[in-house]
């Protein structure tokens, strides 16, 4: 009897949002969770943050002194994650880390002045994707970019951009 009072309950239940404080004014664009307490956000004015506890508190994170705009990361551990800047040319950029954003690595600087790098996913530290368009808006050369970076990501040097 206990059980089938139980389970219509499961029906009624509701996700529920709990609001936080970054402690940062930045307009914020990206978020990637790993865990229930550790998660990565990035935005505006080169933000990157951090939180170990479950969003009680926020790190931000110094990843360049550039002026840059981070539009997407892609944590893929508590201590590992990849961040995306975005704009035409060398605005477009891939940042990594692996000590929890103690030190990040430039892994990527798009060199083409047409190309405007605009989202990225990473399956592992080893793969991933970057949607990449041209000043119109129109994918570059007609394609997206496939993006496999150098020795499994463990260090800088010429990614390996594919057509899909």
């Amino acid at each position: 009897m206990n059980l089938l009072l139980f389970i219509p309950f499961l029906f009624f239940t509701q996700p529920q949002w709990t609001p936080q404080s970054s402690g940062v004014v930045a307009r914020l664009r990206g978020v990637s969770a790993v865990s229930d307490r550790v998660a990565w956000a990035s935005g505006a004015g080169s933000t990157v943050l951090r939180t170990s506890d479950g969003g009680a508190t926020w790190q931000k994170l110094t990843v360049t002194t550039d002026a840059v705009d981070f539009r997407d990361i892609d944590a893929i551990d508590a201590r590992t994650a990849y961040v995306l800047s975005i704009g035409n040319g060398p605005a477009s950029r891939i940042y990594k880390t692996d000590d929890a954003g103690a030190t990040w690595t430039l892994q990527f600087k798009n060199e083409d002045s047409k190309a405007f790098f605009d989202a990225m996913s990473f399956w592992d530290a080893a793969h991933g994707s970057m949607t990449a368009y041209d000043k119109t808006r129109r994918t570059v050369n007609g394609t997206g970019a496939f993006i496999t970076p150098p020795s499994g990501g463990r260090r800088i040097g010429a990614w390996s951009p594919r057509s899909f």
